[in-house]
């Protein structure tokens, strides 16, 4: 099958699901408003929808959530079914609007309307950040870890050692760890250190350059420590010992060594490639799990300079990989 049949079938796929979402949730609505759940002995819709329907706790909240949106504006619908929004990010809205009805501030359908609509292609991320700022608040994210004895362990050593920094706090001390290991692992800190460290040390050689030498101090006949006189200069019978000569040809031809290509890239040319693709994927923008790529590849005869180097994601790098030595090739290393 072509990636092209391929990504139409998943698009087609991904609008029956929409379509069938948007069903699910005129179902819920019309079960809730029978209270139809009560005729097999469930307490309430959520109950009904994790027991009955087998959803997760987070799946049925959404799903109810996002019903009671659209049952208050309609308008939803079409949004939901061409993507635009989705029933995830329907479910924050409503929960926000929830939340400041029962705070005391009461919003008009207008103005619910058209906090639904500045929702629209928003990732949940997203959705997140812009309640918060409505709430006039900063956005938190939460971590949940699962630790093992031994990295438990390791968590109340470090706790102990930044109890003062980070005055008992997780992610504080979160914080700091994140800190010192981008100093020493982050490559574009890394090639800020070498290139500041060059940069001193061309100041060290110029100010050595530049600064005046020492006069040679005259010795005087009548100083004791004045060296002996070379004989031959004095009595030039004195045989000197046979000096070599080298031919002028060996200094002035050049000295070739045969060069090997390597993967190993000076940490200046790292520091350039970085520094102009911005730290980012060169095909998707993304800042994950960056890699340094040739353009045409170096097992093919590809060569370390700038214009054959640029920034991937594993993932792309992956990707561009199987499209010039197959999926064999790569599969296997």
């Amino acid at each position: 099958m072509k990636n092209e049949v391929l990504f139409q079938r998943i698009k087609k796929l991904v609008s029956i699901e929409r379509k069938i979402g948007i069903a699910v949730l005129d179902c819920l609505f019309e079960i809730d408003k029978r209270r139809a759940y009560a005729e097999l002995k469930y307490d309430g819709l959520y109950t009904y929808c994790i027991k009955e329907l087998g959803f997760s706790d987070s799946q049925a909240y959404q799903r109810i959530q996002a019903m009671r949106a659209l049952k208050e504006i309609p308008e939803l619908k079409p949004l939901i079914e061409s993507g635009s929004l989705t029933v995830s990010s329907v479910s924050k809205v409503q929960t926000h609007l929830r939340q400041e009805k029962k705070s005391g501030t009461q919003r008009s359908l207008t103005e619910k309307k058209d906090l639904f609509v500045s929702m629209n292609h928003c990732s949940s991320r997203q959705v997140d950040t812009k309640l918060a700022e409505v709430r006039g608040e900063k956005l938190k994210r939460k971590l949940v870890l699962e630790l093992d004895e031994e990295l438990e362990t390791l968590w109340t050593h470090v706790k102990n050692l930044t109890a003062h920094k980070s005055k008992d706090q997780d992610a504080e001390v979160l914080r700091i760890l994140a800190t010192e290991w981008l100093k020493r692992n982050d490559p574009m800190e890394k090639s800020k250190r070498q290139l500041s460290r060059s940069k001193l040390n061309n100041i060290d050689l110029i100010k050595t350059k530049t600064e005046p030498k020492p006069k040679p101090q005259t010795q005087t006949p009548s100083d004791s420590s004045h060296p002996a006189p070379n004989p031959t200069l004095i009595n030039p019978s004195i045989s000197r010992p046979p000096q070599r000569t080298v031919p002028l040809s060996t200094w002035l031809a050049p000295k070739t060594r045969p060069t090997i290509q390597t993967r190993h890239l000076p940490q200046k040319l790292k520091h350039q490639i970085w520094t102009r693709d911005q730290a980012q994927c060169t095909r998707c923008h993304s800042r994950y799990a960056l890699e340094i790529d040739h353009k045409f590849p170096f097992a093919l005869g590809g060569e370390n300079t700038a214009d054959n180097l640029r920034l991937l994601c594993r993932s792309c790098n992956q990707f561009a990989a199987r499209q010039v030595f197959g999926t064999r090739k790569t599969d296997t290393t």
